[in-house]
């Protein structure tokens, strides 16, 4: 098993595929609880407005989900409470690109660029238009809390340590990840089995530990990116978009942020029809988090 393998299937977990997971299934402003309980969507931002962190969830570059974490980002905002918007979507190296677009002193095609966005992220831009415009129209900031993917790159192929070493270098020191728990241990593992499908022998449990180790990783580059906007302005709460991945369950970004301290986490996941099994709302509930729908026009 290549060590590109374990990355490209590391990132394949964490940003599923737009084209595969596209139709809400769940009402546009109607949610479910974690047992899968109608809830009603003043009910379920009053539940957030109680939390410092928000983790909302997403399959990229789906426009009807960016829609849907703009307008829970803009109903948060709306009590006056200070706000800022964290995003996976750019390393931390962007921050001074964003910075400038968010506070209007540069234009979107120069934000493309001085961010690299097309580079760091790939995914078409308009898809995430809607979280900008509310940013720069309510001035509120956003971070970028992901990081260089060279970190993660030297972790699949090394291990964890050399991962962190090179984020050292790098001049992002990182703390050591919390062990993940069993059961994201087996959700990774059962997502490195799916991508490694086409491998002519099983992949090796040294190459397993890289992957797992990979994902844990970039977990706590965003839970400590966020723990860092709460101690830099400790009256804020934070709302941070990410992969649905990152946030399924409680076990990645959350799982993280409560080895940091952090356990005061409201984490909402879009409500995804799962293709093959029609009917079915994945990721499903699950008692961390919510789900909510979303419009798909």
């Amino acid at each position: 098993m290549s060590a590109l393998f374990a990355l490209v299937a590391a990132a394949a977990l964490a940003q599923p595929s737009p084209e595969d997971t596209a139709a809400p299934c769940l009402p546009p402003a109607q949610w479910q609880d974690g047992q899968g309980r109608p809830l009603s969507q003043n009910a379920a931002l009053a539940e957030a407005a109680r939390a410092r962190i928000i983790l909302l969830g997403e399959a990229h570059e789906t426009p009807g989900i960016h829609r849907w974490q703009a307008d829970t980002a803009r109903q948060l905002a709306a009590d006056g409470r200070p706000l800022v918007i964290a995003v996976e979507w750019l390393p931390r190296a962007a921050q001074a690109a964003l910075d400038a677009f968010t506070s209007g002193a540069s234009d979107e095609a120069k934000f493309l660029t001085e961010s690299e966005w097309e580079i760091r992220w790939g995914y078409d831009f308009a898809a995430y238009r809607p979280v900008f415009e509310l940013a720069r129209s309510h001035a509120l900031p956003v971070r970028a809390v992901n990081i260089d993917r060279s970190i993660v790159r030297a972790t699949s192929k090394n291990g964890l340590d050399a991962g962190l070493d090179t984020a050292r270098k790098a001049g992002t020191a990182l703390g050591r990840p919390a062990a993940p728990s069993a059961d994201y241990k087996a959700r990774l593992e059962a997502s490195f089995a799916e991508h490694g499908a086409g491998e002519a022998s099983p992949p090796k449990p040294e190459a397993l530990a890289r992957f797992i180790a990979a994902q844990t990783i970039w977990d706590r580059a965003m839970a400590e990116g966020i723990a860092a906007i709460l101690a830099e302005t400790p009256e804020a709460r934070v709302v941070a978009l990410m992969g649905h991945g990152h946030v399924e369950a409680g076990h990645g970004v959350a799982h993280q942020l409560a080895a940091l301290g952090h356990r005061d986490v409201f984490s909402a996941i879009p409500a995804i029809a799962d293709p093959d099994q029609p009917g079915h709302c994945s990721p499903g509930t699950h008692p961390a988090h919510r789900l909510a729908g979303w419009r798909e026009e």
